[in-house]
């Protein structure tokens, strides 16, 4: 066969010294590892993102193509899981902060889908994940708060590994100032703190940020187990 393609890579055979090779990976590697590569002369870039692979003359394609897609395999591992992208900053300790997780958790979920500057998931519909370990469900992505940094755990695919690190990143942005809020907010006031910091970066309404809150947490438990609440 001369020509093959799956989800993550592909090749095409130009010559019986030429491929003509792509992996959703190559924009991320150095192109100076892949020379080291075994019956491989050159490698040079194509317009269309790929890669030209001039070999040997004495050398195998199949074997060529084998260890290429071998090497991105490998470095798919590497790559698959996000950096932490870390809060930095010191959670309330008092009890009201667990008591009003939900609300907390939904403020996040309006800046994630309603800020016009991260459009990854402007307008997606969120719910609330109805377990003790929280959660939001922001289509398609479910997204935890751990202890110190917040984590995408589905679905965890390579080609979605940039849009789950923005994810991670921003909302790592968005919980910090939500804390500070909290933090100089006074006794009582904490709530109300909240939905008018998310009014005042989104322009959505403090009234429809609490309108949706009550609306999606109607039946949803509390998440007692929630690292991050109960740390």
């Amino acid at each position: 066969m001369n020509k093959q393609t799956t989800p993550h890579w592909g090749y095409k055979l130009l010559s019986a010294n030429q491929i003509n090779f792509y992996h959703i990976l190559l924009p991320s590697i150095d192109m100076n590892m892949l020379t080291k590569l075994p019956y491989v002369r050159n490698i040079s870039k194509a317009h269309d993102g790929s890669i030209t692979v001039d070999v040997f003359s004495d050398a195998n394609t199949r074997i060529v193509i084998e260890e290429l897609i071998s090497f991105f395999e490998q470095k798919s591992l590497e790559y698959i899981d996000t950096p932490n992208y870390y809060f930095n900053i010191e959670l309330p300790k008092n009890r009201k902060f667990k008591e009003w997780s939900l609300a907390f958790l939904g403020c996040l979920a309006v800046f994630l889908t309603s800020d016009r500057r991260f459009e990854t998931l402007l307008n997606a519909k969120w719910e609330f994940i109805n377990s003790k370990a929280g959660g939001l469900f922001i289509s398609p992505y479910t997204l935890l708060l751990n202890s110190t940094h917040p984590k995408v755990i589905h679905p965890i695919t390579l080609p979605n590994y940039e849009t789950r690190q923005k994810i991670e990143q921003k909302s790592a942005v968005f919980v910090r100032r939500m804390i500070k809020q909290v933090n100089e907010s006074q006794p009582g006031f904490e709530g109300l703190a909240l939905v008018s910091l998310v009014e005042r970066e989104t322009a959505v309404p403090a009234k429809k940020v609490a309108q949706f809150i009550n609306e999606k947490g109607f039946g949803v438990q509390n998440p007692s187990s929630s690292p991050f609440f109960t740390k």
